[in-house]
């Protein structure tokens, strides 16, 4: 049940649910991580029932509200070990999920870890692009999830990758 919740998260943003206040881009704090992001400029965050995380969103965009959330960070294992298991979650709970791409990934702090670029398809049939970041943050493992249309991948990815980029161990320098 533990690894639907993401998901979950993900079906509840699609559906609109909840409310939604744009912020303006800044550090978002994960306290269950224990690490933060910037979040995209204009962008949604929003604390979900059941989630340790909160979960970061833009306007719909295609038929698909584009998403950053974390899947889990963890102090237990590898980098490897890490990527498996979400790939397995997805794998196992997504329709025709399929990888396309695994390259090594940095952040601007000099955070080491892996992007992984895949291709699934919505229960709805719409195409879409997923990017998992895996980064070894200080003893834990933080895997982050972004999500949007396979259509409006070229657009999206960049803006996935800036806040990914962001990730820093605690606050990120705030006291």
């Amino acid at each position: 049940m533990e690894q639907m919740l993401p998901m979950l998260a993900t079906l509840a943003i699609f559906a609109g649910c909840g409310d939604r206040q744009p912020v303006p881009a800044g550090r978002l704090y994960q306290p269950a991580g224990d690490f933060s992001i910037v979040t995209p400029e204009g962008w949604h965050r929003r604390k979900l029932a059941g989630i340790d995380f909160m979960v970061v969103a833009g306007e719909p965009d295609r038929g698909v509200t584009p998403n950053l959330f974390t899947d889990f960070a963890t102090g237990t294992g590898t980098i490897s070990d890490a990527m498996s298991a979400v790939l397995q979650q997805y794998q196992v709970n997504q329709c025709s999920y399929e990888v396309v791409r695994t390259l090594p990934f940095e952040t601007g702090s000099g955070l080491e870890g892996l992007k992984v670029t895949a291709r699934r398809t919505a229960q709805d049939a719409l195409p879409l692009a997923t990017y998992h970041y895996i980064v070894r943050v200080g003893d834990r493992i933080v895997a982050i999830t972004a999500t949007c249309a396979a259509a409006t991948e070229q657009a999206y990815e960049p803006v996935f990758d800036e806040a990914v980029r962001t990730l820093e161990p605690g606050q990120g320098g705030k006291p």
